[in-house]
């Protein structure tokens, strides 16, 4: 408990391995702890795999939009120096 980040010392992991080795029961809480983890890992997982997909194609769509504008200025500005 000492050695504890501050990410961890607001976690309750350390508690729970706490109480496991208070009653006894560490396996039991350590197997807790996995499905825990597990559970939160899979579910940051579903929540990255939504939102990543639309970011990417929001970058695209900003990079395919900037490419467009910068061909087209390109010619604009050809006209312009056609006409003055």
């Amino acid at each position: 408990m000492a050695t504890l980040m501050s990410r961890e010392a607001h976690s309750s992991l350390p508690t729970l391995v706490q109480t496991g080795e208070q009653t006894g029961q560490l396996p039991e809480f350590c197997a807790r702890i996995a499905q825990l983890s597990l559970e939160s890992a899979e579910m940051r997982m579903a929540v990255l795999a939504k939102i990543l997909p639309v970011i990417l194609y929001i970058l695209l769509v900003i990079f395919l939009a900037f490419r467009i504008i910068s061909f087209y200025a390109g010619y604009l500005g050809q006209i312009n120096q056609l006409l003055q």
